[in-house]
């Protein structure tokens, strides 16, 4: 928000942050629903805040300004780096387990300072500017320059317009869900780096194993026709709960209770750092998370 109060325009926001206008959108939007307010007016000609955005703004401009002292004061402690991880990730699913991997480590590291970013994962992972990634296993299984742990299965979620199912309603089953229509990934690109083709088969056997008839799936190519076809169509979109892939406030998910086991969610980074200390210190946290000790 600050960045395009600053810039007058998403798109230079965008640039200056070094993520896609669309994604800047769609975050501004999620904050402002959990708001209750408008915080930006939107024009053909202008961007510029409201009063709410102004008020906000101060806020966070004074919470910036903070959190950059404070990493400062706390970097002078010490003559030495005591060690920073980057560790990025894409989807809520991913989030907890980062939260997870970020408590273990602070056991046992509490010097360590964690740096954490959401979104293109795998090119951050490949140039040197994350430490770990939080990802599908998927994506990164097969990949010579990088090794994993696998944290745990993420199942498969239905995704459908946000107004069909109340807060109470934790998972779903495929019970539930049967007679309906469901739109499924196409072998195609996916946006997290995994192969399509990969990720169709899986979607596709698990919902064959469960008795779903083959007449009811419909392919949606990309993320915008995927949304597109569970909104305007109405039809259950099924992705791993891990996926980042869908990303719209109109649509909600919830886990399907039958399906939850064959999609990993792994903690990836770059073969050639393996033997840093902070590597070592993210493998026995994800190694504990595992259960593998």
């Amino acid at each position: 928000m600050l960045a395009v109060a600053e810039q007058g325009s998403f798109t230079r926001a965008s640039e200056s942050l070094h993520i896609t206008q669309p994604a800047l959108s769609r975050k501004i939007r999620d904050l402002e629903e959990r708001l209750g307010v408008s915080l930006l007016e939107r024009t053909t000609r202008h961007v510029r805040l409201t009063k709410a955005g102004e008020l906000m703004s101060r806020y966070a401009a004074t919470v910036l300004s903070v959190c950059e002292e404070a990493e400062r004061k706390v970097s002078r402690l010490s003559d030495r780096d005591p060690g920073t991880i980057s560790i990025g990730y894409g989807s809520r699913a991913q989030f907890d387990f980062l939260l997870r991997v970020i408590g273990r480590v602070h056991e046992l590291h509490p010097d360590y300072h964690i740096n954490i970013s959401h979104g293109a994962m795998l090119e951050r992972l490949y140039l040197g500017k994350l430490d770990a990634a939080l990802l599908m296993e998927g994506t990164v299984k097969g990949w010579k320059e990088l090794d994993y742990v696998r944290l745990d299965d993420s199942g498969l979620s239905a995704f459908f317009p946000k107004d069909e199912y109340g807060p109470e309603t934790r998972e779903i089953s495929l019970e539930a869900l049967r007679g309906r229509a469901f739109v499924i990934p196409e072998p195609a690109v996916s946006g997290e780096g995994m192969p399509l083709t990969t990720l169709h088969e899986m979607i596709r056997g698990a919902l064959l194993a469960a008795g779903i008839p083959q007449e009811a799936f419909h392919t949606g190519h990309g993320p915008e026709e995927f949304c597109s076809r569970i909104l305007s169509e109405r039809l259950v979109g099924v992705m791993p709960d891990s996926s980042s892939v869908i990303n719209n406030h109109l649509i909600d998910s919830r886990p399907i209770r039958e399906c939850r086991a064959g999609f990993g969610i792994a903690l990836a980074w770059n073969r050639k750092e393996t033997a840093r200390p902070t590597i070592a210190a993210l493998r026995e946290a994800a190694d504990f998370i595992s259960k593998k000790v």
